[in-house]
C-alpha cells in the first residue's frame, strides 16, 4: 500500500511499508540524461514524462512534446513511448520508483473532433482543451484505463507508485493567454459559468443584485468581455461591486481548473483502489493571477485524492540574482494537510545548452522566446554549484521534497556535480532520521484570493515585491495560507506578516485580535484595511526589507544577518547567499559549532558569531552542532 507518512516531522512516501525519501531525479531528455549515473549515486526515486497527445506543452512558446505521444486516434493507442521512457529512466533491470509524470492535453485529432470544447481567447483564437470541458474529462478517464492497463501487463508494474496529472500551457495547468488576450470565451465556459452563477445565487434577481444587471433567466448570463476585463485592470484597487460580473467570472474560471484536477485525481485514486500516489502541478498563489487558473487552492489541499504538489521556484530576475528564489505557495499548511510539496529544481548549470542545439526537433532556433538568458546558467562550474546549494539548503531546511529536472540532459553530468549530488541526498537521508523543528520566528500568510482585488500590474508588485523583501531579511519564515491556519498555529511566532489578503473575514480578524492580544506583531501589507490593535500594522504597500526588519526588532526576531543577504535555518541546518563580495557576521541564536555540509570545515562561534569572507552568489550550507 502506498501513503505518505509523518515520521519525525517529516513527510516521507511509505511504499508497501519501506521508506522512500521523497527526493527524485528526472529529464525530459531521457537519452541525453544520467538516469543510470543517478542510479549508482544512490538515488531510488525518478520521474519521467509521457504525453497523451501530440500538441505542444506550451503553446505560447511553441515548444514540442519531447517525446512520441500515446493516443494516437480515437481507437488507436501506441504506449511503446512509455515503455521505452520506463526503461531510459529505470535502466534494463528496472531498479527504483518511478513517479510518472502524464501530459494529458488533448491531441490534435481529438481537438478537430471536439472544437466547442477547446479554449477560445478574447482574440479569437483557440488553443487547448478548456477546463470547462466534460468531454475532454471523460476521456482523459478512457486514456488513463488504457495507461493503467498497460502499465499492470508490463514488467515495471510495481515500480511506477505515483501518476503526476500534468495539462494545459508548460504542463504546470496554467491558462493560456495570447498578448493580454484571456481566457475562456469557449462555449462549453458559457454553459459552465451560467449553471456556476445558478449554483451561487439560487435566484437570478440575487445575481441581478450583485452585478447590478436585469437579466432575466441564468441563461441570458455572458462571460466578461476583454473590455469589461481591461476595465478591471485599469485600478490598482478593484471596485468589487463595480466589476461583480467579472471578479464571479474569475472565480469560477480558477475553481474549473481545481476541479478538473480533482475529478482526474479521484479516478485514478478509483481505479487503483487508492494504492497510487497522485500528484500535480498547482497553487502558484504567491506569484500567478486571477487569470492563471492557480487561485483555487483550497479546494485542493485537502482533498482525499492528492498526495502532492509540485512547482519550480521562482524565476526571479530570470534566476540571475542573488535575489530570493522563493516559494510560490503556502507549504507549511500544505505539509499540515499531510500533502508533500516537490520542489522542481530546475537548476541550470555551466553545462546548459540551449533546447534548439540539443534537439532542433523539439523547438527551432528561430525560436527567441526559449534563447533568453533564464535558459541558460552561470559561467561557471563553481557558479553552478553555488545555485545547486542555495537550492538545496532551501528545501532542506524546509522540510520539502524535490527533484533535480535536469531539462535537457547533461546538465548535471560532471565529476564535481554528481559527487555534489551524491552528498546532497546522503544529507537529506540523514535528515529524515532526525525531528524536524523550524527555527522561524516570522509567519507569512497567503491569500489564495489576495489577486481578485488588485489589478494584475499591482498584485503582481503587491505579492511578488513582498516576497523578494521577505527573503533578504536575515531571517527565516515559514508560509501559510489564510483561512486555513488558526490563532493558534500562528503563536509559535513572534511575527505575522499577512500578504495583501483579498478580505479580512470575521475569522481573520478574531485570529488577529488574539495574537495582538498574545503581544505578536501583525503586519498586513499591499492594500489599505480598517483594522486596529497595540500591535497590528496595516501599510498600504508592499514592505521594504529595512521596513520588515524594522518590525522585527519591536517584535524581538531574531536576525541571523543584518544586512541584504538570503538566510535559511532549522534546528540542524542553516545555509547563507551572498548579495555582494563582502564579509557577512553570521549571528546564531546560540553559540556552536557550524560544519560545512559538503566540505567539512568547521567553524566555532564566539558570543554566538562567526565572519564569513563570501563573493556574490555564493551560497554556503552548515550543520549546526554544539559547542564545547
Amino acid at each position: 500500500m502506498k501513503r505518505v507518512v509523518l515520521k519525525n516531522g517529516n513527510l516521507c512516501l511509505e511504499v508497501d511499508g519501506k521508506t522512500v525519501a521523497p527526493v527524485a531525479y528526472m529529464s525530459y531528455l531521457p537519452a541525453r540524461a544520467n538516469y543510470d549515473e543517478f542510479h549508482k549515486i544512490g538515488y531510488e526515486l525518478f520521474s519521467a514524462c509521457i504525453y497523451m497527445g501530440d500538441m505542444p506543452i506550451n503553446e505560447i512558446s511553441g515548444v514540442r512534446p519531447f517525446g512520441e505521444h500515446i493516443w494516437k486516434s480515437r481507437d488507436v493507442f501506441d504506449f511503446s513511448p512509455l515503455d521505452k521512457t520506463v526503461k531510459q529512466a529505470l535502466g534494463e533491470s528496472l531498479s527504483g520508483y518511478l513517479l510518472l509524470r502524464i501530459n494529458v492535453n488533448a491531441p490534435r485529432w481529438w481537438r478537430e473532433e471536439n472544437p466547442d470544447e477547446l479554449v477560445k481567447l478574447g482574440n479569437g483564437k483557440t488553443f487547448m482543451q478548456s477546463s470547462f470541458s466534460e468531454k475532454w474529462i471523460q476521456d482523459v478517464q478512457i486514456f488513463f484505463d488504457k495507461l493503467k492497463a498497460h502499465i499492470q501487463s508490463a514488467a515495471y508494474a510495481n515500480n511506477v507508485i505515483a501518476w503526476q496529472i500534468a495539462a494545459m500551457n508548460t504542463e504546470e495547468w496554467i491558462s493560456p493567454i495570447d498578448n493580454g488576450s484571456e481566457p475562456d470565451f469557449s462555449v462549453c465556459a458559457q454553459k459552465a459559468f451560467a449553471c456556476w452563477c445558478k449554483r451561487r445565487y439560487g435566484k437570478v434577481m440575487a445575481l441581478n443584485k450583485a452585478w447590478g444587471t436585469a437579466l432575466r433567466a441564468f441563461s441570458d448570463v455572458e462571460i466578461p468581455t476583454m473590455a469589461q476585463r481591461e476595465s478591471y485592470n485599469q485600478d490598482p484597487l478593484v471596485d468589487e461591486r463595480k466589476h461583480a460580473q467579472t471578479l464571479d467570472f474569475y472565480r469560477c474560471f480558477n475553481q474549473s481548473y481545481a476541479t478538473a484536477i480533482e475529478r482526474l485525481s479521484a479516478y485514478v485514486k478509483e481505479i487503483f483502489n487508492g494504492d497510487i500516489f497522485v500528484g500535480t502541478f498547482y497553487g502558484y498563489i504567491g506569484q500567478l493571477g486571477v487569470n492563471s487558473g492557480h487561485c483555487a487552492l483550497s479546494k485542493l489541499l485537502h482533498s482525499e485524492h492528492i498526495d502532492f504538489f509540485a512547482s519550480p521556484f521562482t524565476y526571479t530576475a530570470g534566476r540571475k540574482s542573488a535575489d530570493d528564489w522563493f516559494y510560490h505557495s503556502a507549504m507549511q499548511s500544505c505539509k499540515a494537510a499531510g500533502k508533500l510539496w516537490f520542489m522542481e529544481a530546475d537548476v541550470r548549470t555551466w553545462k546548459t545548452k540551449a533546447l534548439c542545439e540539443v534537439d532542433p526537433t523539439i523547438v527551432g532556433k528561430d525560436n527567441e522566446r526559449m534563447l533568453l538568458p533564464v535558459w541558460f546558467g552561470p559561467q561557471t562550474e563553481e557558479q553552478s554549484i553555488w545555485d545547486l546549494t542555495r537550492v538545496f539548503g532551501k528545501v532542506l531546511t524546509s522540510g520539502n521534497a524535490f527533484w533535480w529536472f535536469d531539462m535537457w540532459g547533461g546538465w548535471y553530468d560532471t565529476p564535481r556535480t554528481l559527487e555534489f549530488m551524491h552528498r546532497a541526498k546522503e544529507i537529506y537521508q540523514s535528515a529524515l532520521s532526525k525531528s524536524f523543528r523550524s527555527v522561524a520566528e516570522v509567519a507569512v500568510v497567503l491569500d489564495e484570493e489576495a489577486a481578485y482585488g488588485m489589478n494584475i500590474r499591482y498584485g503582481g508588485q503587491a505579492c511578488f515585491l513582498q516576497m523578494l523583501a521577505l527573503g533578504n531579511t536575515g531571517s527565516p519564515y515559514d508560509l501559510y495560507l489564510k483561512g486555513d491556519c488558526t490563532a493558534n498555529d500562528l503563536s509559535a511566532y513572534k511575527c505575522v506578516v499577512y500578504v495583501a489578503p483579498f478580505t479580512l473575514t470575521d475569522f481573520d480578524r478574531e485570529t488577529i485580535a488574539t495574537l495582538d492580544k498574545t503581544g505578536r506583531t501583525v503586519l498586513l501589507t499591499g492594500k489599505p484595511f480598517d483594522i486596529g490593535g497595540n500591535h497590528v500594522h496595516a501599510i498600504d504597500k508592499p514592505l521594504t526589507e529595512n521596513e520588515l526588519r524594522a518590525y522585527y526588532r519591536t517584535a524581538g526576531v531574531h536576525a541571523y544577518i543584518e544586512k541584504t543577504g538570503l538566510l535559511v535555518a532549522n534546528a540542524d541546518f542553516v545555509g547563507i547567499t551572498a548579495a555582494d563580495d563582502s564579509a557577512y557576521e553570521l549571528h546564531m541564536p546560540k553559540d556552536c559549532v557550524l560544519q560545512d555540509a559538503f566540505t567539512g570545515e568547521t567553524y566555532e562561534t564566539r558570543d554566538n558569531k562567526i565572519t564569513l569572507s563570501m563573493q556574490k552568489m555564493q551560497s554556503k550550507l552548515f550543520m549546526v552542532g554544539t559547542k564545547g
